[in-house]
C-alpha cells in the first residue's frame, strides 16, 4: 500500500490470561507496525479486563502490511510477564479507510479492541511565492548593505 498514516484506538481487552498469584494484574500493550513501536499506559488491578481508551498514530511506508500487539503484565520486581499477542494484516484498512471497533483474538487467550483508520500521504502542492528583493536578490535596488 501507498505510504500512509495508520490511527489505532486501544480500546480495551478481555478474558486475558491473568499472571498474578495474588490481586489482579496490571497490563499495558506494546503495538508494532513497521519498525515503531509504542507503549500504552499501565491500567493498575484491571486483570483480565483492561480498559486503556489509547490513540496512536503510525506513519508507515509502502512495505508495510501488519501490525502486532502485544500484552503484557507489568511487575515491581520481575521482568514483566507476556499475557498474549495477536498480528494481524492491515489489509481491510488500508481497503476501508476506517475500520470500527474490531476484536482480534490474542494468543493463548483473551481478546483486544481496537479501532483503526488509514490515511495515504498526499505530496504537497508545490505553490509559486513572489520573491522579494533582498541583498542577494540579482534585482537592481538601493539598499546600503549591497
Amino acid at each position: 500500500m501507498p505510504a500512509g498514516t495508520v490511527k489505532v484506538f486501544l480500546v480495551g481487552a478481555s478474558a486475558l490470561r491473568d499472571s498474578e498469584w495474588f490481586g489482579k494484574g496490571d497490563p499495558y500493550a506494546v503495538i508494532e507496525c513497521g519498525d515503531k513501536h509504542v507503549r500504552s499506559n499501565t491500567v493498575r488491578d484491571q486483570g483480565s479486563k483492561p480498559i486503556w481508551n489509547q490513540k496512536f498514530h503510525f506513519y508507515v511506508d509502502d512495505s508495510v502490511t501488519e501490525m502486532t500487539v502485544k500484552i503484557y503484565n507489568e511487575n515491581t520486581l520481575q521482568v514483566d510477564d507476556l499475557i498474549g499477542s495477536v498480528t494481524f494484516s492491515l489489509d481491510r484498512a488500508f481497503a476501508d479507510k476506517k475500520v470500527p471497533i474490531q476484536s482480534y483474538s490474542v494468543q493463548p487467550k483473551g481478546d483486544v479492541n481496537l479501532q483503526l483508520s488509514y490515511t495515504r500521504k498526499v505530496k504537497p502542492a508545490i505553490r509559486m511565492t513572489k520573491s522579494f528583493p533582498g541583498p542577494y536578490s540579482p534585482q537592481t535596488h538601493s539598499s546600503p548593505y549591497v
